[in-house]
C-alpha cells in the first residue's frame, strides 16, 4: 500500500521536473519535446527509485495439511494373536480413504524394538517397545495426532500407559484379544556381572502382577536343575509388586549361568515373562598386599581402608622382618617410610622383580634409602616442607583424573632437592606455599621390568578425611588409591587385546560387541585390522565379520541371531 503510494509521487515528481525543464523558457517544440520530456521523466523516476530503494516484500499462502501419524506393530505377536489380516485391511482402509487423505498428510511407520518410516509390514519383530516409539514419534512430528495399530504387548521398555506424551494425542486401534488374562511377569532382574569365589553375590527381582483376583506364586532360583532360592508371594490387584532381594553364594569359578522363574497362574496365558536367564563371572583373583611398617601411623589405617575398597584386594600389615619370610604370600608390597630394618626386604624385592608402593616421609632413613634402591636419590637436609600437591595433566601411566588434588591439605615431606633417576612419570608435583616446583609429590617408576609408586609425604590420611568432607563420600578418592594399586599389580595374562561384550544378550536385540588393540607398549593402535570369529556351537556354523574403527575402539553390531550359544 504505501509502496504504491511512494511510486506515485516519485512518478509525479519527475514528471513536473521534466515537465518544467523542457517548458520553461525552452524552443524545443512539437514531438521532439515531448519525447524529451518522457525519456527525462523515466530517467529522473529511475534515480529516484534509486536513492530511496524502497522494497517489495511477496507473501505466498500455501496450504499444508496437518500430519496424521499411523504406527503399525511390526511384531510377531500379531500373527500370535491372529490379527495379522484385520490388520492389513485397516492399513488398506487408511490408504484408500479420500477424505482422510485430504484433511491429512498421512505418515505410515513400523516398530518393534524401532520405528521405521515404511508400511512394508513383515510382523518379524522380536522385540515391542511401544513407550520408546510413541516417544519418537512425539520429537518428530510434536502435537501430531497418533493412530497406533497394535495388540499392545510390549516385551520391554517404559510403561506406555503412563508415558507422557506432550500434546500428541494417541488413538489406539487394539488388535486381537481384547479381553484381559491374569498375568506375573518379572519386570527386572538386577544382578553384578562379576563375583569372587566364596562371595556371595546380590540378585533383586522386581515382580508385576495384572489380575482382578488375589494370587500366591513362587519366587525361584536355579542353577542348572538345582533351586537356590525360593520365595512365596501375594499379590492382588491393590498390591499389584513386590522387590526380592536374596545374595546367592559364589561356589565355582567361571561364567556360572542362572534362571530366576516364576511359577504360572491359571489361565495365564503369556509365560514367557515368567523367566528370566541370568549370568554371574565368579573369579578367583583376590589380590594380597603387604603394608610393612616399623611405626604406627593414620596414613596405614587410610591406605588399608581404601585399597580394601575393592572386595578383590586384601591387606596385611606386617613389620620387615614378618614380611621376609612371606614374599610368595603377596602380589603387592607397600613399604612405608623404610628405615635400616627393610634392607633385606628391600634387596630381595629387586632381586625378585616385584613391585611396590614406597612411602618416603619425615620418618624416612634417607641415607640408608638413597643407598639402597636406584630409582630416585634425595639430599638428607633433616628439613620438612608443607607441599600440597599440584596436577599434572600430561601424565599418561594410567588413566587419572584430577579430583581436586589442589585443594588437598599439605603433606609432610622432606626438604632438598629430589632427582628421579630411572623411567618415571609425575602425576602430582610440590606446591610449597603457592610456587608450584618440578619437585615430585608423587610419580610412577620402572625399572626393567619393576613398577612403583613413590610417595614423596606423610599425611594421606588427611587427603582421605578432606574428601570425604567435601564429598560425604569416599568413591573417588578410593579409586584414586586404586588405580595406584593396580598399576603396580602383577598381570602375568595381560592381553593386548581388550574385548567389551555381555554375558547374555536377549533374543531380537541388537549384539554391541567392542574392543580395543595395544601394541607392544600397550599403546592403542588405531591402525589394527580386527576381524571377530561367531560360532554356534551346537550347528558348529561359524561367520567371520570385520570390525569397524570408532573413536579408540573397534566395533560390530550383530542381528537376527536365533536362540542359542
Amino acid at each position: 500500500m504505501y509502496q504504491t503510494v511512494f511510486f506515485i509521487v516519485f512518478a509525479v515528481i519527475a514528471f513536473l521536473l521534466a515537465l518544467f525543464q523542457y517548458s520553461y523558457k525552452s524552443v524545443l517544440k512539437g514531438k521532439l519535446k515531448y519525447l524529451l520530456i518522457f525519456l527525462k521523466t523515466l530517467s529522473l523516476f529511475g534515480i529516484f527509485l534509486l536513492l530511496f530503494n524502497p522494497k517489495t516484500v511477496l507473501e505466498t499462502y500455501v496450504p499444508q495439511k496437518w500430519p496424521l501419524v499411523v504406527a503399525v506393530d511390526n511384531s510377531e505377536s500379531i500373527i500370535n494373536n491372529k490379527a495379522d489380516s484385520i490388520q492389513k485391511n485397516l492399513l488398506k482402509q487408511i490408504k484408500s480413504d479420500v477424505e482422510l487423505n485430504n484433511y491429512f498428510d498421512v505418515k505410515l511407520y513400523s516398530f518393534s524394538d524401532k520405528l521405521t518410516l515404511n508400511d512394508a509390514i513383515q510382523h518379524n519383530g522380536n522385540q515391542t517397545n511401544i513407550a520408546a516409539a510413541l516417544s519418537k514419534i512425539n520429537s518428530l512430528y510434536p502435537k501430531a495426532p497418533v493412530l497406533l495399530l497394535s495388540d499392545g504387548q510390549q516385551t520391554y521398555g517404559n510403561d506406555y500407559t503412563f508415558a507422557q506424551h506432550q500434546d500428541s494425542p494417541v488413538f489406539p486401534i487394539v488388535l486381537g484379544d481384547t479381553v484381559q488374562h491374569p498375568d506375573l511377569q518379572i519386570m527386572q532382574l538386577n544382578t553384578n556381572q562379576y563375583s569372587f569365589l566364596n562371595n556371595a553375590f546380590p540378585v533383586e527381582a522386581v515382580i508385576n502382577y495384572t489380575g482382578d483376583l488375589p494370587i500366591q506364586t513362587n519366587f525361584s532360583i536355579y542353577k542348572k536343575e538345582k533351586r537356590l532360592f525360593s520365595k512365596k508371594i501375594k499379590l492382588s490387584p491393590n498390591n499389584n509388586s513386590v522387590r526380592i532381594q536374596t545374595n546367592i553364594k559364589s561356589d565355582k569359578v567361571g561364567l556360572q549361568l542362572y534362571k530366576a522363574t516364576l511359577s504360572l497362574l491359571k489361565n495365564e496365558k503369556n509365560n514367557q515373562n515368567n523367566s528370566r536367564n541370568f549370568a554371574v563371572e565368579i573369579i578367583d583373583q583376590h589380590t594380597k598386599i603387604a603394608l610393612v611398617s616399623t611405626i604406627t601411623h593414620p596414613d596405614i589405617a587410610a591406605l588399608k581402608k581404601s585399597i580394601e575398597s575393592n572386595q578383590q584386594r586384601e591387606v596385611t600389615v606386617l613389620k620387615p622382618f614378618e614380611a621376609i619370610n612371606k614374599l610368595s604370600d603377596f602380589n603387592v608390597f607397600i613399604l612405608y617410610q623404610p628405615v635400616v630394618s627393610f634392607k633385606i626386604l628391600i634387596d630381595k624385592l629387586f632381586e625378585q622383580n616385584q613391585n611396590a608402593f614406597m612411602v618416603v616421609g619425615p620418618n624416612t632413613d634417607l641415607d640408608f634409602l638413597n643407598n639402597s634402591q636406584s630409582l630416585f636419590n634425595q639430599n638428607n637436609t633433616n628439613q620438612i616442607d608443607n607441599a600440597q600437591p599440584f596436577y599434572n595433566e600430561s601424565f599418561n601411566s594410567f588413566i587419572a583424573k584430577d579430583i581436586g588434588f589442589s585443594e588437598f591439605p599439605p603433606l609432610k615431606s622432606t626438604f632438598g632437592k629430589l632427582n628421579l633417576t630411572t623411567q618415571n612419570d609425575v602425576l602430582l608435583y610440590k606446591n610449597i606455599d603457592g610456587i608450584i616446583s618440578k619437585q615430585p609429590l608423587l610419580a610412577t617408576a620402572e625399572n626393567n621390568k619393576q613398577r612403583f609408586v613413590l610417595l614423596f609425604g606423610q599425611g594421606i590420611w588427611r587427603w582421605r578425611m578432606h574428601y570425604y568432607k567435601k564429598e560425604k563420600n569416599f568413591t573417588d578418592f578410593e579409586d584414586f588409591i586404586g588405580s595406584l594399586i593396580q598399576f603396580i599389580t602383577p598381570n602375568k595374562q595381560k592381553n593386548r587385546l581388550a574385548v567389551t561384550h555381555n554375558k547374555r544378550y536377549e533374543k531380537g536385540r541388537e549384539i554391541a560387541i567392542s574392543a580395543q588393540y595395544f601394541d607392544v607398549n600397550y599403546v592403542f593402535d588405531p591402525k589394527a585390522s580386527l576381524q571377530i570369529r561367531i560360532t554356534n556351537t551346537s550347528t558348529q556354523k561359524t561367520t567371520t565379520i570385520p570390525m569397524l574403527l570408532t573413536g579408540n575402539r573397534y566395533n560390530v553390531l550383530l542381528k537376527n541371531y536365533p536362540v542359542g550359544d
